[in-house]
């Protein structure tokens, strides 16, 4: 049985009305639209797989997940993801 998760409506001092739910005892803002982007953080990437944060990056260490070092900064490409979760079907 999956817990349903309660969403909040907060309208910022710019008047525009944000919706948030809390995780870990912290507010994170809820994406209605799907992400959009060509490179992802590892933290991204690792929500989007429902990977822990220790699993995600042994995988980018061992090159199982697609990703180029940039300065001190990982940088996932976006399909690198489908690519590892099309090699595990």
């Amino acid at each position: 049985m999956r817990k349903e998760t309660q969403v909040y409506t907060i309208k910022g001092a710019d008047g525009k009305e944000k919706k948030y739910t809390v995780k870990k005892g912290e507010l994170v803002e809820v994406h209605d639209e799907p992400i959009d982007k060509k490179v992802l953080t590892p933290d991204e990437g690792r929500a989007l797989l429902g990977l822990s944060r220790n699993t995600f990056m042994s995988l980018l260490y061992s090159g199982r997940i697609r990703a180029v070092k940039a300065g001190r900064r990982w940088l996932v490409p976006a399909e690198a993801l489908d690519e590892f979760l099309g090699e595990n079907r």
